[in-house]
């Protein structure tokens, strides 16, 4: 009786071990996940518009913030620009061109929007409001730049970065939440990196990326004092069409953060 309990252990055994080897194949033949392609903000931005948006009224509307105290904004076909409060309607100006929501978690601003081709930003509002009642947006409401070619938002935790813009005089500016971190003058096209400080991605030391009036690229990097500089390390003379096209030439057209 001992022999047969000492021989259906050690099958119970040899089954445990023959069970675990396959396991350990099975989970060593799954395809290693590759790193997925971190997308723009505006990318994101763009294809996610406010559901039950009312063509008849408004030609656009987005979902707020989720620390605003508005639920969406509204863009009427009249340029009327609304956000929703407790379900009241609020207008907050006219014949506004454009607007997009802030998506970086620490910008104090909850909404851009270019109107007369200014730039300008509505900060967080943190009044409580009753059920019907439309607070006025004129004190948090701040001009940014004036005479805007394109704008654009930022959502990179790494960066602390959380807009930026260029007119139409060839003058770029990104801000933090206080002032403009960097500048640039002469340039023709700009591109945030939402790649930034993500490892494995490329060009993730690189926050931004500019081009100048001779197609030429200009790297931003953060320095050791923490500020945004160009990265001269290895400037080159080179000529592109675009920002998308030296990152393709640059990474062989393998480029994984576009």
């Amino acid at each position: 009786m001992k022999y047969q309990k000492k021989i259906s252990s050690i099958l119970g055994l040899l089954t445990l071990l023959s069970l675990a080897s396959c396991a350990s194949k099975n989970i060593e033949q799954q395809p290693v996940a590759e790193v997925a392609p971190v997308e723009a903000a505006d990318e994101v931005y763009n294809r996610v518009p406010a559901a039950d948006c009312d063509s008849s009224k408004y030609k656009e509307c987005r979902e707020a913030r989720k620390n605003d105290i508005a639920d969406r904004y509204m863009l009427a076909h009249n340029g009327t620009l609304f956000r929703r409060i407790n379900k009241a309607s609020c207008a907050i100006t006219e014949n506004v061109q454009s607007f997009k929501i802030s998506q970086h978690p620490n910008d104090i601003a909850v909404i851009y929007y270019k109107k007369g081709n200014n730039l300008y930003l509505v900060n967080l509002d943190r009044e409580y409001r009753p059920s019907g009642q439309c607070p006025s947006a004129k004190g948090n409401t701040q001009l940014l730049m004036e005479d805007i070619a394109k704008y654009t938002v930022t959502s990179n935790i790494h960066s602390t970065i959380v807009n930026a813009a260029l007119d139409n005089k060839g003058n770029f500016k990104a801000w933090d939440n206080t002032t403009s971190v960097y500048t640039d003058t002469k340039v023709k096209e700009f591109q945030m990196n939402d790649c930034f400080g993500s490892k494995g991605l490329s060009f993730n030391s690189f926050v931004l990326f500019t081009q100048d009036y001779s197609q030429s690229i200009t790297k931003v990097k953060v320095d050791s004092s923490k500020k945004y500089v160009k990265d001269n390390s290895k400037a080159t003379s080179e000529r592109y069409s675009s920002v998308h096209d030296f990152k393709n030439h640059a990474n062989n057209g393998q480029g994984v953060c576009k």
